[in-house]
């Protein structure tokens, strides 16, 4: 082989690799999707994390339900609306509805 013809075909061979890399690395599985799929993981960890802070806050309130028995009763009274015997509850139906492990004010 002569050496011009060794040289183009060398050359041939970068410019095929470099066409190959560019096409792949611009292609649908290429740079941008592994940036949209590291973003996917840091939402996904940020929303794994939320959900760790809420069970944690879920927990602490059993716990408190657990260890405290008016609380327990008062809890059960205001989301069930049980009235103690002989007393008057009032509602305030104009307040947002709190989900069942919310806190109580």
């Amino acid at each position: 082989m002569t050496p011009l013809l060794r040289n183009l075909a060398v050359l041939a061979a970068l410019v095929t690799g470099v066409i190959y890399a560019y096409t792949q690395l611009t292609g649908p599985k290429g740079i941008a999707a592994i940036r949209a799929s590291h973003a996917e993981v840091e939402r996904m960890e940020k929303e794994n994390e939320r959900v760790k802070r809420e069970v944690e806050r879920h927990r602490k309130f059993i716990d408190e339900i657990s260890k405290d028995p008016e609380l327990r009763k008062q809890i059960i009274r205001q989301r069930f609306e049980v009235h103690e015997p002989g007393k008057t509850t009032i509602y305030d139906r104009d307040s947002k509805p709190q989900s069942p492990a919310a806190p109580l004010p």
